[in-house]
């Protein structure tokens, strides 16, 4: 009877998976432009925080990189990796609560946490989605008290992204719950000295390529104390948006527990607002409402969680409706189109310029920025240490044959227009045009 409960499980859950995965393919998958370019220049013998502005740490570009070096760069590529991880993170909900609470909460839980995946944007590859499958070990780890294990993971996690120091407020206060002061004091120094095993490395590691400091001034410095505050990275919700994405959240008031893990996964939608960013909160969702409704008894909790779903349903219904069979998201035909054209006119590394567009344009066409170091055209990183200044030297020097404009004034992208732009922009004459994009060539 064991042997077929577990046979049972284990085609429920390659069904589930399935169905995850048929949900991903037909669902409009979003290509952030970052993780294209920052792989391809990288690729090209770029060196990250040196010579590519990045305001996050490493561990999920350098993974990618090398999976593009094994397969090519390209959007096919990056849903196959995307995909990949997103169902390594369905097992992972569903094995951590089946080894915590057994195979009915696990079905459950991976069950409800597909649909809040699909709700909440997961279909497509950010940081956040990365820390997922992290955050679940983490949790996994602290309830079996490994403490050792808990340190290596947060310490990876937080190479994944620095937003996962939230995720030592739980784990402070149960530590603090349930131990005594001196317990206390214990189990944090074994995850403080645990993290190390990562971190020391890691340090060496950046010292022996002589990337410390810059490590340092764009992850640390930039990424974590002035990009949060910089104006136009601030985007808060409205009452509706917030009321819409913390719904899920009301059954696990009755799991204090997971409701903080939860609310320390969601602190990473602040404070720039998108949905996409309440993925490490998602599987502590599931676990709740999989605990609530599993249980024989507690028929409040069960109903208000049961409407809670109902509610949700309409929601997540809609967002289906609306992303079914859509194209990927800065993938577009007409990004494709613009391309085409330039490969057509360039040589393979030639250096052009991308101006207020998306700079995997330079992965699309196979060619470099001509400025070093890469970095936005944000004012938040261009008015970093004169660097807007440098980025004009180096253009002047390169001089550019092909400029790839999305014009200012007809742009609703919300980039940082550059002192010298329109002087640049006067040497070069059209040479083609699409409704949101212009090729320029030097006269």
């Amino acid at each position: 009877m064991r042997r077929l409960k577990n046979v049972d499980s284990k085609i429920w859950l390659t069904l589930l998976l399935l169905i995850h995965l048929i949900l991903l393919i037909n669902i409009k998958f979003t290509a952030w432009p970052e993780m294209l370019a920052w792989p391809y220049l990288m690729l090209k013998g770029w060196l990250p925080y040196k010579d590519i502005a990045i305001a996050h740490t490493p561990f999920l570009f350098t993974v990618l990189s090398g999976f593009f070096k094994l397969t090519g760069i390209g959007l096919v590529q990056l849903e196959i990796f995307s995909w990949i991880l997103i169902l390594i993170t369905d097992y992972l909900v569903f094995w951590v609560s089946n080894k915590l609470w057994g195979k009915s909460v696990a079905l459950l839980s991976t069950i409800i946490f597909i649909f809040l995946h699909i709700f909440y944007e997961g279909n497509g590859l950010w940081f956040d989605l990365a820390l997922t499958p992290f955050m679940i070990v983490l949790f996994y780890f602290f309830k079996k008290q490994k403490y050792l294990w808990l340190g290596v993971f947060w310490a990876l996690a937080f190479l994944v992204k620095q937003t996962a120091f939230w995720f030592l407020v739980p784990i402070t206060i149960y530590t603090l719950q349930g131990e005594t002061l001196k317990g206390a004091k214990s189990v944090i120094a074994k995850i403080f000295y645990s993290s190390l095993i990562v971190f020391i490395p890691f340090t060496l590691f950046l010292i022996s390529f002589r990337l410390f400091d810059d490590f340092y001034i764009w992850a640390i410095k930039f990424g974590m104390r002035v990009l949060p505050s910089a104006s136009g990275q601030i985007s808060l919700p409205t009452l509706i948006q917030l009321v819409k994405a913390y719904l899920t959240f009301i059954p696990l008031i009755f799991i204090p527990e997971l409701l903080i893990w939860s609310l320390a996964g969601s602190l990473f939608a602040f404070p720039r607002w998108e949905l996409f960013h309440f993925q490490p909160a998602l599987p502590y969702i599931a676990f709740g409402f999989a605990i609530i409704l599993s249980k024989p008894k507690n028929n409040i909790r069960k109903l208000i969680s049961i409407i809670v779903l109902i509610i949700f349903l309409y929601p997540l219904a809609r967002t289906i409706i609306r992303d079914w069979g859509k194209p990927a998201r800065f993938y577009d035909s007409e990004i494709l189109e613009v391309s085409a054209f330039v490969k057509q006119k360039i040589q393979p590394d030639e250096k052009i310029l991308v101006l207020n567009s998306w700079d995997h344009l330079y992965a699309l066409t196979e060619t470099l920025p001509s400025y070093r170091p890469w970095m936005p055209q944000l004012s938040w990183y261009l008015k970093q240490n004169n660097l807007e200044d440098e980025m004009y030297k180096d253009i002047e020097k390169e001089n550019p044959r092909i400029i790839i404009l999305s014009p200012y004034k007809e742009s609703g992208l919300g980039s940082y227009k550059p002192f010298f732009a329109d002087q640049l922009i006067s040497k070069y004459t059209k040479v083609y045009k699409t409704d949101n994009y212009e090729v320029l060539e030097i006269k």
